[in-house]
């Protein structure tokens, strides 16, 4: 059964995360002593680089995270930040996001949010039987990173007007983002259709909150770039994914050319 990440009860806080993302590999009493920085807040601010995907343990970034952060290394700009959320947003991550993003309806109170996340993640096998507040902690800092200009509120990935949520268009989003999101749902296919981009869990529709005008235009600039083939097979609207090299060049990509 997956159990939900407390993250020590600290909230996102991207300055304090860079922090410790820039001394990573250090000693954990390095970390503290450089911070300045307490044992459980530092234990709480690799927990959240591991769960961004930019770290694998308690002393190696991953692939991804060398990169961001040897382009990025204070996750200043809009790439970097979308990069973590859709990390973050993966079910084994947060699972809180990944309710939010693929499976709440839009205009749920905060109250039957938790309500309606117990139940999806009961039938889910993840547990929410604490002695501690850990599933409203968690829905808390959830929306508190994603609203809150400390952490990610720029992105406009969602809104909480008179105590409801509801998604937004979302800011800051490069083509080459797109790209590394739908490649790195790839799964081996070579062709997807439009309906699975826009229902598919954490794929480009659903991650972004995409409608179909709106994911017509993001496919077209990809077509410009050559990642994606749109074509018509058996009355389906097909994106053929012809880009064979890795996801994290996109990312490289990117950061070479901006």
């Amino acid at each position: 059964m997956q159990t939900l990440h407390d993250y020590q009860g600290f909230g996102v806080s991207l300055r304090e995360i860079t922090q410790v993302f820039n001394l990573f590999g250090a000693d954990k009493q390095v970390l503290i002593n450089e911070t300045g920085f307490g044992d459980n807040k530092v234990r709480a601010l690799i927990d959240y680089l591991k769960d961004f995907s930019l770290a694998s343990n308690t002393r190696e970034l991953t692939a991804l995270g060398e990169v961001v952060r040897k382009a990025d290394k204070r996750l200043v700009e809009d790439f970097s930040k979308w990069l973590c959320v859709y990390h973050w947003s993966a079910q084994e991550h947060n699972p809180v996001l990944f309710y939010l993003l693929n499976h709440a309806d839009q205009g749920l109170t905060l109250n039957d949010l938790q309500e309606s996340f117990r139940l999806w993640a009961s039938a889910n096998d993840i547990q929410t039987n604490y002695k501690k507040p850990y599933v409203s902690g968690l829905i808390s800092k959830t929306l508190k990173a994603l609203t809150d200009a400390e952490a990610f509120e720029k992105l406009r990935l969602i809104a909480i007007e008179h105590d409801q949520f509801r998604r937004m268009d979302p800011y800051g989003v490069h083509p080459l983002l797109i790209a590394y999101i739908l490649y790195d749902n790839k799964k081996g296919r070579q062709s997807i259709t439009i309906e699975e981009l826009l229902t598919e869990p954490g794929n480009v529709g659903k991650f972004f909150g995409y409608n179909p005008t709106s994911l017509e235009h993001r496919l077209n600039d990809l077509a410009h770039l050559g990642l994606v083939k749109r074509v018509q097979a058996a009355n389906l609207n097909m994106v053929e994914l012809p880009y064979s090299g890795s996801v994290l060049a996109l990312v490289e990509k990117y950061y070479a050319e901006n």
